[in-house]
């Protein structure tokens, strides 16, 4: 899968801070870390916006580490993604690594906001045994796009914000953020593993993919990284 520069139209786009959440889906196991590399988002911790007044070229491009891959309904996983290290003595087949980030600036008379969602090649694996399980392959992609799917629901309720105080939108933003990555996402997940067996009920299988693959269609609308939020 290609993931080298993805051109973006945006209206006054400087990015100036990143939250940076990471998701470890293991097959039998879901855990949640931090990365250690994250930047933290400067309005959750006091800091100022940065003001724009002009478009700036850099910020019509998103530089897509090759480590990292986008969310794309057309560009499915595979296992030849997953080149993180082998844990070896791990009693799981498999693990996924998803991370949504926070990205945002302030414009004249907007808000912008970019939420886009990564799934982590190096750090997600699995075991040379099972490198031939596409049932397992599917199981794993769909812990990715679970995350897309908490992506969008974080742009859906962001997009409804107002922004009259910007040190106001900074709290509602962040909390929204914050409300969707915590247990929202973790209840998700775990349903998801419970509910399939971590993929070996091939039933429970199927109504999860066709539950997600159908609440990604009703959140169409968000499936773009940028929520352009009015300032009134």
């Amino acid at each position: 899968m290609e993931n080298n520069f993805i051109k973006l139209l945006l209206l006054l786009v400087l990015i100036i801070g990143c939250t940076s959440v990471d998701v470890l889906n293991e097959e039998q196991n879901s855990d949640k870390s931090n990365n250690s590399n994250a930047y933290v988002n400067p309005t959750s911790k006091g800091g100022s916006w940065i003001h724009i007044d002009s478009l700036n070229a850099d910020s019509l491009l998103i530089k897509v580490p090759t480590e990292l891959i986008l969310w794309d309904s057309e560009d499915r996983l595979s296992w030849s993604d997953f080149l993180g290290e082998i844990e070896f003595k791990s009693k799981y087949k498999a693990k996924t690594f998803s991370k949504i980030n926070f990205e945002n600036t302030v414009a004249k008379d907007s808000i912008i906001l970019k939420i886009p969602c990564f799934f982590a090649s190096n750090k997600s694996w699995v075991k040379n045994d099972f490198r031939e399980n596409l049932h397992l392959l599917e199981h794993e992609q769909l812990h990715f796009d679970i995350a897309e799917l908490v992506a969008r629901k974080i742009r859906e309720e962001c997009a409804q914000h107002k922004s009259t105080s910007l040190s106001e939108s900074s709290v509602i933003l962040q909390k929204i953020y914050d409300k969707f990555y915590g247990d929202f996402w973790d209840e998700l997940n775990f349903a998801y593993d419970e509910e399939t067996n971590h993929g070996i009920y091939e039933g429970k299988q199927l109504e999860w993919e066709f539950k997600v693959k159908n609440e990604l269609k009703l959140l169409k609308r968000y499936s773009s990284i940028i929520v352009v939020i009015p300032r009134l």
